[in-house]
């Protein structure tokens, strides 16, 4: 309908949700879609933080995190491989996905360990 609002919903979330597998020292991270998206993971050694601003259009994310590691392709399935990461280490992490129109869903934040 002309001149009617319409909002958008999210990327939801598919399957196993997500994941991270750890080889030695590099994790990979790992998401599924019902929609085309672009993957950003965030991690650090301390606990990620994340906030939104409603007042943008579309909503922003904002996130913590000393690294950052992004697969820039729309697609449904994302696996993404860290950098070389220290050894016996806890790390945080948090997943964001972004549709081709730039809204964002986000996976809460979670924990690994190096090898």
């Amino acid at each position: 309908f002309p001149n009617s609002p319409f909002v958008e919903a999210a990327p939801a979330f598919v399957g196993n949700v997500a994941g991270v597998s750890v080889n030695g020292n590099v994790a990979t991270f790992y998401t599924t879609t019902n929609v085309p998206t672009r993957a950003v993971v965030y991690y650090s050694t301390s606990p990620i933080m994340a906030s939104e601003n409603l007042l943008t259009n579309p909503v922003t994310v904002v996130v913590s995190g000393d690294a950052v590691r992004t697969d820039t392709n729309l697609r449904t399935a994302h696996s993404i491989a860290s950098a070389s990461l220290p050894s016996n280490t806890t790390f945080y992490s948090m997943i964001v996905v972004t549709d081709a129109n730039g809204v964002v869903s986000v996976i809460k934040p979670a924990s690994f360990r190096t090898n």
